[in-house]
């Protein structure tokens, strides 16, 4: 997960990033301000897009590539939140914690 993260940044430095809540949050109880980055644009055009679950852990994101083809990464989560896999373009990484 550090990667993604790394890799973002970096991203960042290039793009301009746009951070709002999920629109979806305003009908759900949330306990904290906590915001979440949902969308990244290059040239009025979305390049990245994220999704979260009820627990505001990264589901999917896709990186877009025009309108119409993207590629997904998904991400699975063990019992204590931590990550424990994530799948892109055909491949699978696993974590595991001591």
């Amino acid at each position: 997960m550090l990667r993604t993260h790394l890799q973002l940044f970096i991203i960042a430095g290039f793009l301009a990033i746009s951070c709002e809540k999920d629109p979806a949050e305003q009908n759900r109880h949330i306990l904290n301000d906590d915001i979440l980055l949902i969308s990244v644009q290059q040239n009025h055009t979305k390049y990245l897009e994220f999704k979260y679950d009820s627990l505001n852990r990264l589901v999917h994101s896709d990186r877009y590539y025009d309108d119409t083809t993207f590629s997904r990464t998904t991400y699975g989560y063990d019992s204590k939140n931590r990550l424990s896999s994530r799948n892109y373009d055909g491949y699978i990484e696993t974590f595991e914690y001591n």
